[in-house]
Parts: C-alpha cells; sequence; structure tokens
C-alpha cells in the first residue's frame, strides 16, 4: 500500500495537471502552484530580464531577445529590426514601465523606446553624441513614472528626466 501511495504522490507532483498545455507544466508543492513558459510556448528567449503588467491586464516580459506580450495563453514578439524605424532600437530589453496615456516605455541596450498600443509600433530615444540634450546613454538599466507622470530614465552614464 505504501508503495502505491508514493508512486501517487510522485505521480502528481511531476506529470502536468489536467487543462494545461502539453509544453505549460504546473507543479504544485506545498500549496504553491508554478507554471513554467518557455521558447517552446512562445517566449523569445528563456532569461525574463524584467515582467511588467499593463493596465490592461498584459503581462510584459522582457528577455535578452525581445520584448514579449502574453494575454494569458500565448505570447506575441515585439524585436528589433534595423530596416523598420518603428520596431525596438534594440532586443535586449532591461526595464519596462507605463505612463499615465497607457503608453509603454521600455528600456533596452540601445535606448528608450516608446510603444503606442493603438498602432503596435515604437518611437526611439537614443544617445546622440552631438546633442547634449539627448538621453546621456543608450545602455538604459532603470525606467520610472514618479508621481506627476514624470519618466525618470536611469543609464550607465546618470539619470534623466524625459521632457516631452
Amino acid at each position: 500500500m505504501r508503495k502505491i501511495s508514493g508512486l501517487l504522490l510522485l505521480l502528481f507532483c511531476i506529470a502536468p495537471l489536467k487543462g494545461q498545455s502539453p509544453n505549460r507544466t504546473l507543479y504544485s508543492v506545498n500549496g504553491f502552484s508554478f507554471s513554467h513558459f518557455s521558447t517552446d510556448d512562445g517566449l523569445s528567449q528563456g532569461t525574463a530580464q524584467c515582467i511588467f503588467q499593463d493596465s490592461r491586464g498584459f503581462m510584459w516580459i522582457g528577455t535578452q531577445d525581445g520584448l514579449n506580450r502574453f494575454d494569458g495563453y500565448r505570447f506575441k514578439v515585439y524585436k528589433s529590426d534595423p530596416q523598420n524605424p518603428h520596431s525596438l532600437s534594440a532586443s535586449w530589453i532591461e526595464t519596462i514601465a507605463e505612463d499615465r496615456s497607457g503608453n509603454l516605455w521600455v528600456g533596452t541596450s540601445g535606448g528608450v523606446n516608446r510603444f503606442d498600443p493603438q498602432t503596435e509600433q515604437f518611437a526611439r530615444y537614443q544617445h546622440r553624441a552631438d546633442d547634449s540634450l539627448s538621453i546621456s546613454s543608450d545602455n538604459i538599466l532603470a525606467l520610472c513614472i514618479d508621481s506627476a507622470g514624470e519618466l525618470w530614465i536611469g543609464t550607465e552614464r546618470g539619470l534623466n528626466r524625459f521632457d516631452s
């Protein structure tokens, strides 16, 4: 009887629970459940650099190879495309924030990007050596929207405030 009980417990702990996709395994340990998502599920890359939930309920996952929007069922991936000026400036995503207008701000290894959810296009803000008013560096490490709605940008070369 102990062998059967042990086997059932083992199967429960390592087998996917009913209702989950074959690639998305839900584990339950000590009352906590964990779903695992990978590139097999549509995630662009396996290293999650940052995670953000927007005001519409989407989960945004920044990876070393793209920005992933998760609607609870599937991933949509956004990457840099040198031929498209309305794509991300770089695919290495470090940080994400959302402003009062519902625009998503994405900090990358190649500058700051504003995502318009209506058009699904990005506007790029990058360092320009000949412009002292441009962002201090393209390597964005932190983004924050303060209580006044101002965007603060942390880079490897200091702190910037976006003046729209």
